[in-house]
């Protein structure tokens, strides 16, 4: 898991702290609170990179804070101006991080979900671009291929597809006394 969470000034893009924005020719203090998060999901068939960097109401939803408990974390963000994290484990630098470590580690956000998805395709000579699409394995080479290890009875090595690059459009519980 990755998460990135930023104060941004709303004019300049520049991050805000609780002295103001970074960028010095910057006066003005309407901020917004950017919040992105990556995570891995292997359904055992192909792993797939999920991010939710469409919206912070889907980092709320996968976070499951209250709206109380999302302006309490937009108001920490704010006075540190840019969490970033990718491990989770050990101590963090600020209450605000030792505070995200423990709850992207609970079983609270590890939980399963349903989401809709956006597939992202890589069209060869351009940007990594979000649309719908299939991924021509026939013009790929083999360095684009993911290694990985495989530990059953013994150790299998094998080349992969890629990760799949997918964005999360919309996120809900898994509800399994609904049929």
């Amino acid at each position: 898991m990755k998460l990135c969470l930023k104060s941004v000034c709303s004019t300049c893009g520049s991050i805000v702290t609780t002295t103001g924005c970074s960028s010095p020719s910057c006066t003005v203090t309407d901020t917004y609170l950017s919040a992105k998060v990556s995570i891995l999901v292997d359904d055992g068939t192909s792993p797939a990179v999920v991010s939710f960097s469409n919206s912070p109401e889907n980092v709320q939803l996968l976070l499951r804070l209250s709206p109380e408990q999302w302006h309490h974390l937009e108001v920490a963000a704010q006075e540190q101006g840019e969490v970033f994290m990718q491990q989770f484990v050990g101590e963090g630098e600020s209450v605000l991080e030792n505070f995200l470590m423990r709850l992207c580690n609970s079983q609270h956000v590890k939980r399963q979900c349903r989401m809709v998805l956006r597939h992202r395709v890589f069209q060869h000579g351009q940007q990594n671009t979000w649309r719908s699409g299939v991924l021509d394995i026939n013009l790929m080479n083999k360095d684009e291929f993911t290694y990985r290890s495989v530990k059953a009875n013994a150790m299998f090595e094998t080349r992969c597809l890629p990760y799949l690059q997918v964005e999360c459009l919309d996120l809900n519980d898994v509800g399994y006394d609904v049929w």
